[in-house]
C-alpha cells in the first residue's frame, strides 16, 4: 500500500538460485473423505531462507581458516628458527612475530570479523522473514473459518506472508526501519501506519479493526516489529480488499485469480497497483524477491 521499496540486499553478488520449492496439488480427482479432511486443516507457511547467507557463511569460513592457517605458518616458523617453543605463551608468541606478521595477521582477522558480522546480519534478517510464520498460518486459518471459506476460496498464509513482505519485508526492510525513525510517534495519523502490513488508509484500518475485533493498540503496537496484530491487520485488509474486487470490474483485474485481484485492490486498482501485485504472485508462487529479481527466497 506504501510506494515503491528498495531491497535490504546491499551485497555485490547476484544469485539465480532455482527454487527446491514444488508446489503439491491436489489432483483434480482425489475426492472423499480425505479430500474434505485436507481442507479443513491448517495451512502451513513457506519458510524464507536468506539467498546470502550461504555464501557468508562460506566466506565467513574461509576468512577464519586462512588466519588460522597464517598463525600456523609463522608460529612453525619461530619454532624452527629457536626464538619460541612449545611451551611459549601467547604473549611470546605474539612478541616474537614481525610487524609485517602482526599487520597481515590483523588484515586477516579484520576480514574474518567483516564477513562474521554479515553473516550475523543475514541470519537476523532471516529469522524477522519468519518470525510470525506461526501467527500467520492461525490467523489465516481462523479467519477462513470465520468467512466460510473452503478448498481453493481460501487465504492461502504463504499469499499472504508474500503480500506482507512486499509492503516492509516483515518489518526489515531498509525503508521501513527508516520509517519508523522518522514518524513522530505523537501522531496518531503517522504512527498507525506503521503496521507491517502497510495498511495505510485509516478507513479501511477502522473497518478491519472493528469487523475483526483486533485488539490493536496503535500507540505501541510498531515497537515490535511485527506481531500478531500486523497479521490480523493485513489479513482482514486482503479480505475486505477481496470482497471488494468481486463487486467491482476493472481491466487490471484477472477473471480466474479472486485472490490476485484482492491484491490489486490492496495495493490500489491501477496500471501500478497490477505490477506490484504481479511481484507479490512471483514471490508466492516462485520466491523471487519482489524488488530484487535475482534474489529467491525459497
Amino acid at each position: 500500500m506504501a510506494g515503491e521499496k528498495k531491497s535490504i540486499f546491499d551485497f555485490a553478488d547476484k544469485f539465480g538460485y532455482e527454487s527446491p520449492f514444488d508446489y503439491d496439488w491436489v489432483k483434480e480427482d482425489f475426492k472423499g473423505a480425505d479430500s474434505q479432511k485436507s481442507e479443513d486443516e491448517k495451512q502451513k507457511v513457506q519458510h524464507y531462507t536468506h539467498p546470502d547467507k550461504k555464501q557468508l557463511q562460506n566466506q565467513r569460513d574461509k576468512a577464519e581458516a586462512q588466519y588460522k592457517n597464517t598463525k600456523s605458518k609463522y608460529i612453525e616458523y619461530y619454532k624452527k628458527i629457536g626464538k619460541i617453543t612449545d611451551k611459549s605463551s601467547d604473549e611470546e608468541i605474539m612478541n616474537a612475530f614481525s610487524d609485517a606478521n602482526k599487520k597481515e595477521l590483523e588484515r586477516l582477522e579484520e576480514l574474518r570479523d567483516k564477513n562474521q558480522k554479515l553473516f550475523d546480519e543475514a541470519t537476523s534478517v532471516e529469522k524477522q522473514w519468519n518470525k510470525l510464520d506461526n501467527d500467520i498460518e492461525n490467523v489465516v486459518y481462523d479467519f477462513n473459518k470465520r468467512k466460510g471459506f473452503t478448498g481453493d476460496k481460501r487465504l492461502n498464509p504463504s499469499l499472504l506472508k508474500a503480500l506482507m513482505f512486499s509492503e516492509s519485508e516483515m518489518g526489515a526492510s531498509v525503508d521501513y526501519k527508516k520509517l519508523v525513525e522518522s514518524v513522530p510517534k505523537s501522531n496518531p495519523n503517522a504512527v498507525y501506519q506503521l503496521n507491517i502490513g502497510r495498511v495505510t488508509d485509516g478507513n479501511l484500518y477502522n473497518s478491519v479493526v472493528k469487523e475483526f475485533k483486533i485488539p490493536v493498540n496503535w500507540k505501541t503496537n510498531y515497537l515490535d516489529f511485527g506481531n500478531k496484530n500486523d497479521v490480523m491487520l493485513a489479513a482482514g485488509a486482503l479480505i475486505q480488499k477481496r470482497e471488494y474486487a468481486l463487486k467491482t470490474k476493472s481491466s487490471h483485474f484477472k477473471n480466474d485469480l479472486v485472490w490476485f485481484n484482492a491484491i490489486v485492490a490492496y495495493k490500489g486498482v491501477s496500471a501500478e497497483g497490477a505490477r506490484k501485485a504481479e511481484l507479490v504472485w512471483k514471490l508466492f508462487e516462485k520466491g523471487t524477491h519482489p524488488y530484487t529479481p535475482s534474489k529467491k527466497l525459497f
